[in-house]
């Protein structure tokens, strides 16, 4: 019967029904969502990629009692994650931001903020459809709890990988998580805005607060507000939005905003126009109680080339009925519209005519198409909706800001005279949806002139899409190799009707491009001299390809030409074998007969021509050595000229650095410059040097100058060995040459000369000998080098093979308390020149010493001297050494520690004898651990910087203990077991099996099928490939030959020799790339 009567009741008295309806009709406990199908729980697990879904533990079947579950979500560090409820059916609790939920809940939270809950809240319940909420960073932690009242079958999420969201200056605070993006509460306020829908608390009580927001007009809509219950008077609460794009200078704009100013307590809101977060003016103020409706805020702004923001403040009121409230805020384009000016109007007669129910209103992101009001019809000027004349003075309000009844005291005639519409003005944009607009006047019949009151209609116009250029397109090939050539790309103009509206620029891009000369010949030179002054001869030249190289891509033909004497010059004669004596060295010539000749030479020749000189043989070179205990080691053996006639061996000691230094040089001569070699003359060849002894040996036999090894007798108890009387003789080493390498001769300046294999491919005298980068060549084998002794520093020790002459080859070494610095070896070219343009030297070896660390010093009682940076800052013979915590300071290079002896099963290693600025390093083998410092520092004072030395510990070995804690497992990671048909174990991490998941790179899971693991980097199988730990993308740049990766434009894999790596040059011979 009591339903009845609330029937009834509800069909009489609309809006009176809250209490019947919760009599009659109580909420069914049933969850508003649908249960998805084919979806399975689980209470822990990590999920990576682009989406997914996250169920409750033993989903679909309901959740156990004291669950503790957690789930991390990590995407990519580009995008954020965002989380939709698909379904919720779990333990119902009061929803309201920073609650317990009750007794079950679900809390997501950023993984690196966990205090701060994403949404605002907890989630639970079953009949609340909550919006997505986005994260606020790539990594997010979901918790589920459940207590042990209540199970229900709990929960669905889905999450997704998406773009941060966009700031923007509109906003309508229906954003996920309260405030928009790009807004933000001031931190100097005393309290900060909230965000509702529906009433507010104090206004489900008393008259203060909207009833429902602006943008949607009911309770699903938000709204921002300032709660005063609580607060004190006084007291201010300030949002800041986001900025706008930039304003044109001197262009209007218009700020739009709805504000909610209800309760007899009401304090006061003000905006202020901020430019760089700096309030420039005071653009709005209302204060006191402005009614229950919401109210409209349109604001000119005039643009200064620069962005804007605005500061909405709100003020508390004297009491807790001042809850003040905005929403709907907008910055456009559009001019503000003209208040409308309405006078005194003429009362008119109440009518019986029906009032609709619902009125339309006016999109606030973009006007909507709005009808011309019917004759008769007046349009409201805020909500758009259309009235009769006759509801004018009715009593009743039926337009938002009461045009309909404002100056109704003028008569009572109810007739509403009304012009025409205007003509439509012109659209705002002449394409991509602009906006027009016409107006219509009306007045009560019997008012005075001024009384009017003016309705605006306004519809879209010219909704066709704007013109657009499409992107660019990829460049053409260019038409020409060299020499200037031209390449095109283009666009197309999209929306265009070609006749009035079109793209502006142009639809074509031309640019210049292989602006480089062409390779050509140079001109040919001249031909060289016929080598035989009569008979058959053969002579050549050369031109030079300019602009490039020789081959298919650049000069093609001969680069040499030869022809035969007679062709080049026609005077050329041929002769007998005598008539032009071939003899040598004043040898006579006797012919033979058939153009043969026997050549009788003078004593001391020999030969076919008399070429040969019989001469001495000579050890030459050059041995630099510590001790005065010479050594014959880096001597060659080599056949001096006719004019040197004598073995010549000078010894040299010479002071470096305060250390004795001994340098032999053995080298042919003649007897008159070996008698008055001196030690004046030796200082022309080592002009550096500070030379304390010298000794010159001569004499005319062969190799008459080796330098003696003593040999150290050893002592034999049965019978004295006969001293031995053969001189030890240094063989010249076998040279290897390097191989051709044209790429780093024609950086040294070089133009190699035609590759040769033995000297059956030489003209004689020519031979094939090694040419630097050239590999091997043609060379005339008496052409020598500069000589590299009179240019060497002092400390250098240098070995130089086949007497300087081509294809020798010097390598320089320096003393073990010296480094060397620059390239280590130089080698003898056909142009008698070295291969690289200076010989290295030597420099003192640099030891890295500690910071100078005062604190620590003074822990260790230590005073530190002065410091230093260079033996050139010290003086009374002390140099700038390491001095432990100190850094390095003045002391004296001969001060020794004690020395350390080491303990059992270590290994020290030492920089120099136990020496001021010597560091002792030590380390223990394997299955040892080392206990205390791992080195020590011999100080200016002659201590240790440490009282100890370390010790090496064995170490013991650690069993992990894995106990299984369910049945199913069968496996364990680290101390925990899984079951390997679920579960991967990834570096003592263990990780679910999912989307194929079956393989671990490192800690990370992957599908070997599709991915690959390089390192602990992940790869797309079909597009990269993993080389020695580096990921290239296949069909780019780089290759991979054998587990090494190489640049193809330059080099090449080549399988006969083991998959080495060789550059790609012009010779059928492979190359090595020069260290």
């Amino acid at each position: 019967m009591r339903f009845l009567l609330c029937i009834v009741v509800l069909q009489l008295l609309l809006g009176i029904h809250n209490s019947c309806a919760e009599t009659s009709h109580r909420r069914s406990k049933r969850a508003i969502y649908t249960k998805p199908r084919n979806m399975r729980g689980s209470c822990r697990g990590y999920h990576s990629g682009m989406s997914g879904y996250i169920a409750s533990p033993n989903f679909p079947s309901m959740y156990p009692a004291m669950s503790n579950c957690s789930w991390t979500i990590s995407v990519s560090k580009k995008y954020l994650v965002k989380i939709e409820f698909v379904y919720m059916n779990m333990e119902d609790a009061p929803i309201q931001k920073l609650s317990d939920c009750g007794a079950d809940s679900i809390t997501i939270v950023d993984r690196d903020n966990p205090s701060v809950l994403i949404g605002g809240q907890k989630y639970c319940g079953y009949d609340t459809a909550f919006n997505p909420v986005y994260s606020n960073t790539n990594k997010v932690l979901v918790k589920f709890v459940s207590d042990a009242s209540l199970q229900m079958f709990g929960f669905v999420i889905r999450w997704m990988a998406v773009k941060p969201l966009v700031k923007t200056f509109d906003c309508d605070f229906e954003n996920i998580n309260g405030i928009c993006v790009g807004w933000m509460q001031d931190t100097n306020d005393d309290f900060d805005w909230s965000f509702r829908k529906g009433k507010t608390p104090s206004g489900k009580r008393v008259d203060t607060g909207p009833k429902v927001d602006h943008t949607l007009e009911n309770n699903l809509g938000t709204y921002a507000y300032t709660e005063a219950s609580g607060r004190k008077p006084n007291q201010q609460a300030t949002l800041i939005s986001a900025k706008s794009k930039k304003l044109t200078n001197s262009k209007e704009y218009c700020l739009r905003f709805w504000y909610h100013m209800q309760g007899d307590g009401m304090g006061s809101l003000s905006v202020f126009e901020l430019v760089n977060n700096v309030s420039v003016r005071l653009i709005f103020k209302e204060s006191g109680p402005q009614g229950s409706p919401w109210h409209l805020a349109a604001i000119p702004i005039y643009g200064q080339n620069q962005a804007i923001q605005v500061r909405f403040v709100s003020v508390r009121g004297h009491n807790f009925k001042s809850d003040l409230a905005i929403d709907d805020v907008t910055l456009s384009d559009r001019r503000c519209p003209t208040p409308l000016t309405t006078t005194a109007m003429t009362t008119m007669q109440p009518t019986t005519t029906l009032r609709p129910t619902t009125i339309t209103t006016a999109s606030l992101f973009g006007f909507t198409t709005l009808e011309p009001c019917k004759n008769n019809m007046y349009r409201c000027r805020t909500s758009n909706n259309c009235i009769p004349h006759a509801w004018f003075c009715d009593g009743t309000q039926d337009c938002r800001e009461n045009e309909d009844e404002a100056n109704c005291d003028a008569g009572t005639s109810s007739t509403i005279v009304c012009q025409q519409w205007s003509s439509w003005s012109k659209c705002s944009q002449s394409c991509g949806t602009g906006t027009r607009s016409k107006k219509q006047t009306c007045r009560p019949g019997n008012s005075s002139p001024g009384s009017e009151t003016i309705s605006m209609s306004e519809e879209t116009c010219n909704t066709n899409l704007c013109p657009t250029w499409t992107a660019w397109g990829e460049w053409s090939t260019c038409d020409a190799t060299c020499n200037g050539g031209h390449q095109n790309r283009w666009r197309t103009c999209l929306n265009s009707d070609n006749n009035t509206v079109s793209c502006a620029g142009p639809s074509t891009q031309i640019v210049n491009c292989n602006g480089q000369n062409c390779p050509k010949w140079g001109e040919w030179s001249a031909f060289a001299s016929c080598p035989v002054t009569c008979g058959p001869g053969n002579v050549t030249r050369t031109r030079v390809c300019l602009n490039g190289e020789t081959g298919k891509d650049g000069c093609i033909g001969p680069m040499l030409e030869s022809q035969t004497c007679y062709e080049v010059n026609k005077n050329h004669s041929s002769c007998d074998s005598c008539a032009i004596n071939p003899c040598l060295n004043g040898g006579s010539c006797k012919p033979t007969g058939n153009s043969n000749y026997v050549c009788y030479c003078p004593t001391g020749h020999s030969g076919k021509h008399c070429e040969e000189v019989e001469t001495i043989q000579c050890f030459s070179g050059y041995s630099t050595h510590l001790t005065q205990q010479p050594t014959n080691s880096s001597l060659v053996k080599s056949t001096c000229p006719a004019s040197q006639n004598v073995c010549q061996l000078t010894s040299v000691q010479v002071l470096v650095f305060g250390q004795t230094v001994y340098i032999d040089i053995a080298q042919c001569s003649s007897n008159l410059a070996c008698n008055k070699q001196t030690c004046n003359a030796v200082k022309g060849i080592i002009p550096t040097a500070n030379i304390t002894n010298c000794n010159v040996k001569c004499c005319e036999e062969d190799l008459c100058n080796v330098i003696d090894v003593k040999v150290v007798k050893t002592p034999a108890t049965t019978a004295t060995p006969k001293p031995s009387t053969t001189k030890p003789v240094t063989q010249q080493k076998q040279i290897k040459c390097a191989r051709r390498n044209l790429p780093v001769a024609r950086q040294r300046g070089r133009v190699c000369k035609p590759y040769c294999v033995s000297d059956a491919q030489c003209s004689p005298p020519l031979k094939c000998l090694c040419d630097g980068p050239c590999g091997k060549s043609c060379a005339h084998p008496a052409i020598q080098c500069p000589n590299v002794i009179a240019q060497m520093p002092l400390g250098l020790q240098v070995q130089c093979s086949n007497n300087l002459n081509v294809g020798s080859k010097c390598v320089f070494t320096c003393a073990a308390s010296m480094q060397l610095k620059g390239l280590p070896n130089l080698n003898c070219q056909s142009i008698a020149r070295w291969d690289k343009p200076s010989i290295p030297n030597c420099v003192k070896k640099t030891i890295q010493c500690p910071k100078r660390n005062l604190p620590v010093a003074q822990k260790r009682n230590r005073v530190c001297p002065s410091p230093c940076s260079g033996d050139e800052q010290c003086s009374g013979g002390r140099t700038c050494n390491c001095d432990g915590s100190c850094g390095k300071t003045c002391s004296f290079a001969n001060e020794t520690c004690k020395a350390v002896t080491p303990s059992t099963n270590i290994q020290m290693k030492c920089s120099s004898k136990f020496n001021v600025g010597s560091k002792c390093s030590f380390k223990c083998p394997v299955s040892y651990k080392l206990v205390g410092f791992p080195n020590l520092n011999c100080q200016s004072n002659g201590e240790w910087d440490k009282s100890s030395t370390p010790s090496c510990r064995k170490q013991s070995k650690l069993t992990t203990v894995c106990r299984k804690t369910r049945p199913a497992h069968d496996k364990c990671c680290g101390r925990f077991s899984y079951n390997s048909k679920l579960v991967l174990c990834c570096s003592g991490q263990r990780r679910f099996k999912q989307n194929g998941l079956n393989s671990c790179c490192s800690i990370l899971p992957y599908n070997s099928a599709i991915k690959g693991c390089c390192k602990t980097k992940l790869f797309d199988l079909s597009t990269h490939l993993c080389c020695r730990g580096v990921i290239l993308r296949k069909g780019g740049d780089k290759a991979c030959c054998s587990g090494r990766p190489y640049v193809v434009s330059t080099h090449y894999c080549d399988p006969r020799f083991g998959g080495r790596i060789l550059p790609i040059v012009d010779s059928d011979e492979p190359e090595e790339i020069e260290e």
